[in-house]
């Protein structure tokens, strides 16, 4: 991989107009998707255990006299508090038992973003008010501590830890002053003392950043956030010397060994129907040159790597569970909700941190929610925590 980086990012150092198209040369052409085997897996055999509640004192900004440290394996969600107008922030193990409330957000605030860093025991999340700047919370998982990490003039998303946990990239976006049209850049801050600073300037063309290693951050460059266009890696150190690693595609994630970038190969329109399908692809750095060593059809939804990036989870806007192997390209249809009992959309999907089960939330109207474990040994379901329909929409496994 830093074979690759050094190859591509070396002409960057050379004139900073040729590293944006040089080191791809050509546009590398999207290949055509290939056939995958769609596996349906047995009806779903469901064995829920009840998670009663017990919550400790909420806090804004102070942990518990005696915290017990929330370590790997726990499921952190979030739900809304109807009296006081604030998100609270939950945690359950991943035996469905322990379900406690941690702290309510400062202030009223609504929690509308969140990730952890593997390993270090701290999660970020983004903190919005109506009266006040959107902010940047840091929550230590060991003291139950939470504070405050940054405060933003405009609206930052996409919050990413490096994979040594100790800077955090961010998307900052603002509105240029005509309707509908907006602006980004992207943003580093340290965790340790707050201090943050631009790597890629305001403009129209930014997408998201991810984390390629602890020196690369990568991010697509498109006419717009719904259009393909190239996807490009920077140095931390020397953010100018940018080079293109892949032409025509949009940038979902990256592998967390560092080894491939999950891309959709088609451009998307505002009004997407739940069965209609787009290119997807993982795209390969281990050699000497970026390679599409797989292709597949997906809906649009969520796309989550295993821990050992070995595989993939798949939530679609239809209500399918699928997984897919990163070696193979094989697709496995797990659950569809839609047609089962509990009918209702997934919204996300996370690993636990053996890579052993998935989490997920279901909705099941009327009127509730619910998170699931499924344990993909046994093929059998797990419910976890239940709550009101209107109170999550996010949630994440420590690892």
């Amino acid at each position: 991989m830093h074979r690759l980086l050094n190859c591509c990012l070396g002409l960057a150092g050379l004139l900073a107009l040729l590293a944006l198209v040089g080191c791809s040369g050509a546009a590398t052409p999207a290949a055509a998707p290939v056939a995958t085997a769609t596996v349906a897996r047995p009806p779903l055999s469901s064995t829920p255990v009840a998670a009663a509640a017990t919550p400790i004192a909420a806090t804004a900004s102070a942990a518990p006299a005696t915290p017990t440290p929330l370590g790997a394996g726990r499921v952190l969600y979030t739900r809304s508090d109807a009296s006081a107008g604030a998100t609270q922030l939950w945690s359950v193990d991943l035996a469905g038992s322990a379900d406690q409330l941690l702290l309510s957000c400062p202030n009223n605030c609504q929690i509308t973003w969140m990730t952890t860093a593997p390993g270090a025991g701290l999660l970020a999340y983004r903190a919005t008010y109506q009266d006040r700047p959107t902010e940047i919370r840091l929550y230590d998982l060991a003291t139950q501590a939470d504070r405050l990490l940054l405060a933003a003039a405009d609206d930052v998303s996409d919050l990413r830890f490096a994979p040594d946990g100790s800077r955090l990239a961010y998307l900052r976006s603002r509105e240029t002053g005509a309707v509908l049209d907006y602006e980004r850049s992207i943003w580093l801050v340290d965790v340790a003392d707050g201090a943050t600073h631009a790597v890629v300037s305001w403009d129209r063309t930014v997408g998201l950043p991810l984390w390629l290693d602890n020196d690369h951050v990568v991010f697509t460059r498109a006419p717009h956030p719904l259009l393909v266009g190239d996807i490009v890696a920077l140095p931390v150190a020397n953010p100018d010397e940018q080079a293109v690693l892949f032409s025509g595609a949009t940038l979902l994630d990256t592998a967390p060994d560092g080894h491939a970038l999950l891309v959709r190969l088609e451009s998307t329109g505002d009004a997407v129907a739940t069965d209609q399908t787009f290119a997807h692809g993982l795209v390969a750095l281990t050699g000497d040159a970026p390679e599409l060593t797989q292709t597949w059809q997906l809906p649009m939804g969520f796309l989550r790597w295993s821990p050992d990036s070995a595989q993939l989870a798949h939530t679609s806007i239809g209500g399918d569970l699928r997984l897919i192997d990163a070696a193979d390209g094989t697709v496995a249809l797990l659950r569809r909700f839609q047609a089962g009992l509990k009918a209702g959309p997934t919204t996300h999907v996370d690993w636990s941190p053996t890579g052993a089960s998935l989490v997920y939330e279901l909705g099941a109207p009327p009127g509730a929610a619910a998170l699931y474990r499924l344990d993909l040994g046994t093929d059998t379901e797990l419910l976890l925590s239940e709550f009101p329909w209107f109170a999550s929409a996010l949630f994440v496994v420590v690892r």
